[in-house]
């Protein structure tokens, strides 16, 4: 059977937290709810794909290599799923019916191939070392200020 982490966050309202945990009982399907996970990341990594709104947790599947299908929940989005689907990187759903979100699960999971290349493509996009060049440009502006 297919095995499914559904993950719940802290600004997910009880009403769409009951309506999720009520969608949760598929024939062949096993559900892990998982609200607020401390294991949050590894969550994210181990899974063969996810299915996300278009916030930050985008860049964070980016830099964990875990493929989306992306769901535009605020206009403020639009930049991202543009951004998906012209790196090709993941799946964007039209709009966010469950109709609409089912036929882009269907397509990832019938689609290895397609994971694999998102996968391989989003190691492009996030620069693991980014971070420690911040650092460095923020301590030589200090250092000229002395």
């Amino acid at each position: 059977g297919l095995n499914v982490d559904v993950i719940i966050g802290p600004g997910v309202p009880a009403s769409q937290q009951n309506q999720i945990e009520n969608t949760t009982s598929v024939p062949g399907v096993t559900f892990d709810i998982h609200e607020n996970p401390n294991n949050f990341a590894e969550l994210l990594h181990r899974a063969d794909f996810a299915v996300s709104a278009l916030g930050l947790t985008t860049y964070e599947l980016f830099a964990l290599q875990t493929p989306i299908i992306g769901i535009k929940t605020a206009p403020d989005q639009a930049p991202k799923a543009t951004f998906v689907q012209e790196q090709d990187v993941g799946l964007v759903t039209k709009n966010h019916t469950p109709k609409a979100v089912r036929q882009e699960v269907e397509i990832m999971l019938n689609n290895p191939n397609k994971r694999r290349r998102y996968r391989n493509q989003a190691t492009d996009l996030i620069d693991p070392d980014g971070i420690n060049r911040v650092v460095d440009y923020l301590e030589r502006a200090v250092n000229k200020r002395k």
